[in-house]
């Protein structure tokens, strides 16, 4: 049962991966829509994210791909902010 275990905990966090990478990309655009002011610390992130998808207008297409947020998220750059 371990192999199954190991290969289902892979694919569950895989799927997290993307869930934050999603919930990133949606955090950033309400920040580029509301003009809100961010901490040292949030602009931090904010910043890391925007370096890898800009901001996306009305008219830009949806983003094919959140690869690059979600290779932010495996690398751990966010958690040593």
């Amino acid at each position: 049962m371990a192999p199954l275990a190991a290969r289902r905990l892979a694919e569950m966090t895989s799927l997290g991966e993307r869930i934050v990478a999603i919930e990133l990309l949606v955090a950033c655009q309400a920040i580029d829509l509301r003009g809100n002011r961010l901490g040292a610390g949030t602009q931090r992130a904010y910043e890391l994210v925007r370096a890898r998808l800009p901001f996306k207008r009305e008219e830009d297409p949806i983003p094919a791909s959140i690869e690059p947020l979600r290779e932010l998220v495996r690398s751990g750059e966010l958690g040593s902010l």
